[in-house]
């Protein structure tokens, strides 16, 4: 990450391979690069949790992540089109 870096996005559970990335220690990560840069200047952690969601005993709000987006009709029974973030 530099200076100018204004959004790091990972996968939570990796689809092929079933690597769960720990997310936690990322946000930590994110939020150290953050301490003392100006509102405008931060960089978010974008999650994309669509394999984790349902799968792994977790809360997504717990992440530490500013932006989590998840599909709903894989583990959630949820039509097609359906999402949270």
């Amino acid at each position: 990450m530099t200076p100018r870096t204004r959004a790091v996005g990972i996968t939570w559970v990796q689809s092929s391979t079933g690597l769960r990335m720990p997310v936690r220690t990322c946000a930590e990560v994110v939020a150290e690069a953050n301490r003392g840069r100006a509102q405008e200047d931060r960089c978010l952690l974008v999650i994309d949790g669509v394999h984790g969601l349902a799968a792994v005993d977790e809360d997504p709000a717990r992440t530490g992540a500013d932006v989590f987006v998840a599909g709903t009709h894989k583990w959630l029974s949820r039509p097609r089109g359906t999402g949270m973030t």
